[in-house]
């Protein structure tokens, strides 16, 4: 498993792991951070398969690199050159950031002894109740 904080990540250790997901392996690292509240807690450990950009979809929970290390955050839209992306718990999307700045793409998230898959019922679940909060957020934030 490959430690590292969700934005804190050495340009080094991001080509290592774009190289294992190119080859089409799955790698594990652990995020930091409050931006996927309540779907990713900060310490979770997550599955990363690779996923060509072509094949992400509004509602996917994406690793992207970005100048700042690697950003992992549901993807917002997905066009063919480019994606936006926003943390479950953040009221703006992220970038746009060029397709090739794609990773890969979450397929578990691990809490202890229990996770569950980020596709499939569960994931569209979590995408629209992320679609709510956010909703909610920008609500309160104008309303202050």
């Amino acid at each position: 498993m490959i430690s590292a904080a969700s934005l804190a990540v050495a340009p080094e250790v991001a080509a290592r792991w774009a190289e294992r997901l190119s080859r089409g392996e799955r790698i594990r690292i652990r995020v930091r951070g409050r931006s996927m509240l309540p779907f990713i807690p900060s310490g979770a450990e997550l599955v990363v398969g690779p996923c060509p950009a072509g094949e992400l979809a509004r509602g996917d929970v994406a690793v992207v690199r970005t100048g700042a290390g690697v950003l992992v955050h549901r993807v917002d839209s997905a066009g063919a050159d480019s994606i936006t992306t926003q943390g479950d718990a953040r009221v703006r999307a992220d970038g746009p950031f060029p397709v090739a700045a794609v990773l890969g793409r979450v397929e578990r998230v691990a809490l202890g002894p229990f996770g569950y898959a980020t596709s499939g019922v569960v994931g569209r679940m979590a995408a629209a109740a992320a679609e709510r909060m956010r909703r909610l957020l920008a609500l309160a934030s104008a309303a202050s």
